[in-house]
């Protein structure tokens, strides 16, 4: 049997994450459809995530980092950036699973501002 949690973060509890990325780099985020792109300075794709929008919620999946970026706070820098874009869109919460053994994802989200609101196995 394998566990997994599901994770919320609600947006008005949402403190903006200050991050060196942020503060040296020329990392900025763009929108297609409901699939976000990171990119850093001249337009190299770093990762991607995609959120299904419903009224006032989104469920956040496949958060992807490219591998020679991960470790290094890209995937903080991207959720920093993507909420104030869904706050704007008029989501107020965020939601998403993930499997309980992977240990970096569960600290990225906690990390970032989700809680655990329900195991699931």
């Amino acid at each position: 049997l394998s566990t997994s949690y599901r994770m919320e973060l609600m947006f008005d509890r949402f403190k903006p994450i200050s991050h060196d990325i942020l503060n040296t780099d020329s990392t900025y985020i763009e929108c297609s459809n409901n699939t976000f792109i990171l990119y850093r300075q001249a337009a190299q794709p770093i990762g991607t995530c995609t959120i299904d929008c419903y009224p006032n919620s989104g469920c956040l999946h496949h958060v992807e980092i490219t591998d020679i970026y991960r470790r290094k706070g890209y995937a903080t820098a991207m959720l920093s950036l993507l909420i104030p874009v869904l706050i704007a869109k008029g989501i107020k919460k965020i939601f998403l699973h993930v499997d309980a053994d992977n240990i970096a994802a569960v600290s990225l989200y906690k990390n970032t501002g989700f809680r655990i609101t329900e195991t699931l196995s």
